[in-house]
């Protein structure tokens, strides 16, 4: 027998959950997938996949944009190879500190909010990176960054999942890969327009030199501003508010998403009545969990929500899950984020070579990368050798971008002719 809710157009309380035989036959009565499918897909879907791209280009230049900044931000800084990599590793450290409390907030408060706040946080952060004038301060808030920028990398997949049906979700999940793939080529572009500029503005009596990595690093903070400003136009995710029991207002967004995607009147949407299909319904909505309980039972009940995850039978699965994202980002990251770097080094190396009418014939990679360590460290620079790199060599990056973003994107049409079943490991 299924369960579901009446819904009240009266009042905001939760309507009482009863018990009908001719639900199937009934057609004002639909569980989820079937009102997300009733709302049609058309100006609202392609607004929020616009916002979504726009926010996951936001928070790809905080996990990628640091490499591009670090050979031109050595000399302001007086970075040594230790400090690039700790700042190349910051952000990560940051977003591992606060997964599990992004995923507490996003179950308890929605989607929308924390998403917004967690955009207009990391564009604060970013500006304000911008004028760092030490390894430390930039260190901090690069960590901050991370922190705070954890929440919307995941939230926005199931915010975006949630204002789509089974036919189109698979595709909109390859698409975010996609905006990703893309992100990846943009930003390298823009580093290599930017960086090489000869701009430079004294600020505050010449205490700051504001030159063109920090205006790429304010560029970079422009996405998660403009995706933060975007959200607070839509809804609430309709999935999220019926599993809190707030089928009233999971109405009105799928009225409102229907009106939006069909241009027809909101009340002529069909379905007056939400069931769930499974009887896992939180009962509590979120301001009653906090008005009624102290934080500290607040933390003790999220903390609840994942100890199922290291147990049996999930233990497993979520192990199988943890190797695999490792061992896909550790492949993917560790180069990626020291080829600028490494291009900056080669670039540098044969600049000095060359003023010294040495031949580089024969010298490999590991030779160079000595060669620049031992001269990083003794602080040794020869004169007129001493610049911060601002190699076009970089836009070698925008190529790797390229080929990711191509297997997403056919990966996307295959989800769109066969069965997902099928390319998942059972």
């Amino acid at each position: 027998m299924e369960a579901h809710f009446h819904v009240s157009h009266d009042s905001d309380d939760e309507a009482p959950c009863k018990e009908k035989k001719d639900d199937v036959d009934n057609p004002e009565i639909a569980d989820f997938e079937k009102a997300i499918s009733l709302t049609g897909y058309g100006k609202y879907n392609y607004l929020l996949l616009l916002t979504a791209m726009i926010g996951t280009i936001g928070h790809q230049c905080d996990l990628n944009g640091v490499s591009f900044l670090l050979p031109s931000a050595e000399c302001d800084l007086h970075l040594t190879q230790r400090d690039k990599g700790l700042l190349n590793a910051v952000i990560y450290i940051g977003m591992i500190s606060s997964a599990f409390m992004w995923g507490f907030l996003s179950d308890t408060f929605g989607r929308r909010i924390p998403i917004t706040v967690a955009y207009f946080i990391d564009a604060i952060l970013n500006i304000c990176s911008s004028f760092a004038q030490s390894f430390w301060v930039l260190l901090v808030i690069k960590f901050c960054t991370g922190f705070v920028i954890c929440g919307p990398v995941s939230m926005v997949k199931a915010y975006l999942a949630e204002f789509h049906g089974q036919s189109s979700r698979a595709k909109v999940m390859m698409c975010t890969g996609v905006f990703a793939s893309s992100a990846n080529v943009i930003i390298p572009g823009l580093a290599w327009i930017i960086i090489p500029q000869p701009w430079s503005w004294e600020l505050f009596g010449g205490y700051i030199v504001y030159n063109s990595w920090r205006v790429y690093v304010l560029v970079c903070a422009m996405p998660s501003l403009l995706a933060a400003f975007l959200m607070t136009f839509f809804l609430e995710s309709p999935k999220f508010l019926m599993a809190v029991g707030r089928n009233e207002q999971a109405i009105d967004v799928l009225r409102s998403v229907y009106r939006i995607n069909t241009g027809r009147d909101a009340q002529t949407y069909p379905i007056k009545v939400l069931i769930h299909r499974k009887m896992s319904i939180i009962e509590e909505t979120p301001s009653k969990m906090i008005a009624n309980k102290s934080i500290l039972s607040v933390l003790k009940q999220g903390f609840a929500k994942i100890k199922p995850l290291f147990k049996l039978p999930l233990l497993p699965k979520i192990l199988l899950v943890f190797i695999i994202q490792f061992g896909t980002l550790f492949g993917l990251s560790t180069l990626r984020q020291w080829l600028p770097q490494i291009f900056a080094t080669m670039q540098e190396y044969t600049h000095i070579q060359e003023s010294m009418n040495v031949s580089i014939v024969g010298v490999s990679l590991c030779d160079m990368l000595e060669y620049t360590r031992f001269q990083n460290t003794t602080e040794v620079r020869l004169e007129g050798t001493g610049h911060c790199s601002v190699t076009m060599v970089r836009v070698a990056r925008r190529p790797c971008g390229i080929h990711w973003r191509n297997p997403r994107y056919h990966t996307s049409s295959v989800l769109n002719t066969h069965a997902v079943k099928q390319l998942e490991m059972n």
